[in-house]
């Protein structure tokens, strides 16, 4: 029983998390979760206990879902694609 409110409050509380990191509703939050956790093939819980941990963000996953976006491959942790030629080319035509 005790494990059973354990896990509703950690499902209450990623809920609230969600409904942050997208500016969306509660019911609309839990659903984002129950539909995260059916595409993964996970239960609400678990999926709830990695948003609490902070393993799971939904800001960043929707928000390059939406634009399209997502980590180039080839690309450094801050974005960066290693090109900087255009640098270069910058400091040949000053010196």
């Amino acid at each position: 029983m005790e494990a059973a409110q354990g896990a509703r409050r950690e499902v209450h509380q990623a809920t609230g998390m969600v409904m942050v990191q997208l500016g969306i509703g509660q019911e609309q939050a839990f659903d984002r979760l129950r539909a995260r956790a059916f595409t993964e093939g996970r239960t609400v819980s678990e999926v709830a206990r990695d948003v609490v941990a902070r393993r799971l963000c939904f800001r960043a996953h929707e928000k390059d879902a939406r634009r399209g976006t997502g980590p180039r491959l080839g690309a450094d942790r801050d974005g960066a694609d290693g090109d900087d030629r255009a640098g270069g080319d910058e400091e040949r035509r000053r010196g």
